[in-house]
């Protein structure tokens, strides 16, 4: 496996590994951070009539196994030896399991509908960094603001301490059926009045979520997908927050957000986003 992958001449192409039969295997292509792992599986009697059609086929039928026989044999690939084939312990750490129990044509549908509705065709397992900004971005999904939807996730060593996405206060009206008169009036340029905004931003509503639950997110990071703005700086320092990831900035992303950060010690870091 591990000759596999060095051969492998580009980690912008996708390529398709198979026959993968050993808990060993799969631990190399994790570790490349490489792999997304499908197992393919069919019931008993469909897998042994396709081993009678491939006998057949190639005209070696004269000794073919009776149904128990071949049972006994698969049997023999699926036991706890670390150095044999160890199918059903493989299979079992797959990432999805797909049953085939119909066409190659078949198979081929389905597989091109998964990879259809998969967000990115890079098949790599997620960084941490990408882990959790989407994990963000899909937090944002909730958001009710009408002008832009922003989530952030605080993290402290790699475990997700709290969430929040925009948009107006507990109680209030939400912003999309007009609880926020700044965002509904569609004269106000972007980037202008935003004192008047009454939508609660992405980085508030996680601090207060955390507060609320009595989390402590004393020195942890947050991912947030856009940039913070000024006000929401100033409370991040206060926690303290100790990194800032983001995946987007706003065309009027103030200097001064910059400046606070770098003189209290917290760091910002661009942490793009796969989709």
């Amino acid at each position: 496996m591990q000759e596999a992958l060095r051969r492998i001449p580009s980690k912008t192409s996708s390529y398709v590994i198979d026959s993968v039969r050993t808990p060993g295997e799969v631990n190399a292509l994790h570790a490349a951070n490489e792999a997304l792992l499908i197992g393919v599986d069919a019931d008993p009697a469909v897998r042994f009539a396709r081993a009678k059609a491939r006998e057949a086929s190639t005209g070696r039928d004269e000794n073919a196994l009776s149904f128990d026989e071949f049972v006994a044999r698969e049997a023999l690939e699926n036991t706890d030896n670390p150095h044999g084939q160890q199918l059903r312990t493989t299979l079992g750490m797959a990432d999805l399991i797909i049953i085939n129990n119909g066409t190659q044509s078949e198979l081929r549908a389905r597989l091109e509908r998964l990879f259809a509705f998969m967000p990115s065709t890079d098949a790599r397992k997620l960084e941490w960094g990408e882990y959790f900004i989407s994990i963000a971005k899909l937090v944002s999904k909730r958001g009710s603001c009408i002008k832009r939807q922003v989530g952030a996730v605080i993290v402290k060593e790699r475990h997700l301490l709290s969430a929040g996405y925009n948009g107006t206060p507990r109680g209030a009206p939400n912003c999309d059926v007009g609880g926020c008169a700044r965002c509904n009036d569609h004269s106000i340029p972007s980037g202008t009045r935003l004192e008047e905004c009454t939508c609660v931003h992405a980085e508030v509503n996680a601090i207060a979520q955390a507060a609320r639950n009595g989390v402590s997110i004393r020195d942890a990071d947050i991912y947030v997908t856009n940039f913070p703005c000024l006000s929401c700086a100033k409370l991040l320092a206060n926690v303290p927050i100790k990194r800032v990831f983001y995946s987007d900035r706003y065309a009027h992303t103030d200097d001064a957000v910059l400046s606070l950060f770098r003189t209290v010690g917290v760091e910002t870091e661009f942490q793009p986003s796969r989709w």
